[in-house]
């Protein structure tokens, strides 16, 4: 007689609600090569005027301080929905093409940012509110507590 085999589904994941999507360019790979779905990005480039050419890179919430509060470049814009791979052959300062979240919601759960481990932290989503992402405090029901 066989044993039965309890297989729990996996519900995790970047989770959207009204999704807008925005065709860009991401760069800066020095610190990571690999960046995971929910990644929080923020622009790259110094130069105000230049800001919807600005390429994208991972938000880093330590880059907000309170002697740059206008800093427009330290704040997140954007999100990633899928994991995303950096290229073998790209070198530090090329650009990659890459399709970004720029509105909609989200769950706050599922937001990552680079070299932070757990959770991001719950300020993030006021600032991507100004992006117009909304971050949820949601929590999945649909997960099996009782095994």
């Amino acid at each position: 007689m066989s044993n039965i085999i309890i297989q729990n589904n996996d519900v995790n994941g970047l989770v959207v609600w009204e999704p807008v999507y925005w065709d860009d360019v991401i760069g800066d790979f020095s610190s990571a090569k690999t960046y995971e779905a929910g990644t929080v990005l923020r622009r790259e480039d110094t130069n105000p005027l230049a800001a919807p050419n600005g390429i994208l890179t991972a938000f880093e919430s330590g880059a907000i301080t309170e002697d740059i509060p206008f800093a427009w470049n330290a704040y997140p814009v954007a999100i990633l929905t899928q994991d995303f791979n950096v290229p073998h052959q790209t070198a530090p300062g090329d650009e990659v093409p890459v399709r970004v979240l720029i509105g909609g919601k989200v769950r706050l759960a599922d937001l990552k940012e680079v070299g932070v481990p757990g959770e991001i932290y719950v300020s993030i989503k006021y600032l991507l509110k100004q992006a117009g992402i909304f971050a949820l405090d949601t929590k999945q029901l649909a997960e099996l507590d009782n095994q």
